[in-house]
């Protein structure tokens, strides 16, 4: 906890210049973020029935393996939800 005292000067420098660089437009970096989580969700989903088809399915752990990828792509969807809602809110 005593760290994030040093931390705090480079999240503001952060902040600083993400307020900089799209001062212009307020919503672009909701903009890339859902860009970004589009192809997470698409990565996520490729993955996940990769994992289901190539898997062995009489293992006992099959079920268990592919609902924990299952989740993966559901996870990414919060955080497009998440993304969306935010932006709803600035403008």
């Amino acid at each position: 906890m005593q760290n994030i005292i040093f931390v705090f000067p480079f999240i503001m420098i952060l902040a600083v210049g993400m307020a900089w660089k799209y001062r212009d437009d307020p919503t672009k970096p909701f903009e890339d973020a859902m860009t970004f989580g589009w192809w997470g969700f698409g990565i996520t989903l490729i993955l996940t029935i990769i994992v289901a088809v190539t898997s062995n399915k009489e293992h006992p752990d099959y079920v268990a393996r592919v609902i924990h990828f299952a989740s993966m792509p559901a996870i990414t969807l919060v955080f497009l939800g998440a993304v969306a809602l935010m932006k709803s809110s600035v403008g």
